[in-house]
């Protein structure tokens, strides 16, 4: 009885938290159509692979490669005995591919692009810079601390409070 009842405590929850992470969801899937061009993906494609020829514009990081990466050391690219060890793990089918890399303490390089003004809206390619992970963070670290402390959109002011006498 007292398993049938936490089964379903568990299922309860689940009914509860399910459709708000769907909202949550569907949400952000409108807020990104509304923040980026409807061709985006188009645009971003030509970008990373036309101009940037699958590399990152300032580190030349490859997209794909399997790297090392420690906090403030130069990456450096997995050996040949690292990426058989990790192919072993895949045909024996242990564990899963985030998991195999974590194991191995290797990272994947994926090749993002940037908007140089932080205007999402605005996709001239002189506006535009493929950049791997890393980059792409540190290049919006200012711009993200921004919207942290005011507000995510960039139209949202924050409030001034005014005493009144």
């Amino acid at each position: 009885m007292n398993r049938l009842h936490s089964s379903m405590k568990l299922l309860s929850a689940l009914l509860i938290t399910l459709p708000i992470k769907i909202f949550k969801y569907i949400a952000m899937k409108k807020d990104r159509e509304q923040r980026y061009n409807p061709d985006w993906l188009a645009v971003s494609v030509n970008i990373r692979v036309n101009r940037a020829r699958n590399k990152c514009e300032l580190c030349g990081l490859e997209h794909g490669k399997l790297i090392h990466k420690e906090r403030n050391q130069k990456p450096i690219y997995a050996n040949m005995a690292e990426l058989a060890q990790l192919e072993y793990y895949k045909q024996e089918g242990m564990l899963g591919h985030w998991k195999r890399l974590k194991v191995m303490r290797l990272k994947q390089v994926v090749l993002t692009v940037a908007h140089k003004n932080h205007n999402e809206r605005d996709d001239r390619p002189e506006n535009l810079l493929a950049l791997c992970q890393w980059c792409h963070l540190a290049y919006d670290r200012q711009d993200n601390a921004r919207r942290r402390y005011y507000g995510y959109y960039q139209n949202q002011i924050p409030i001034s409070y005014t005493e009144e006498t």
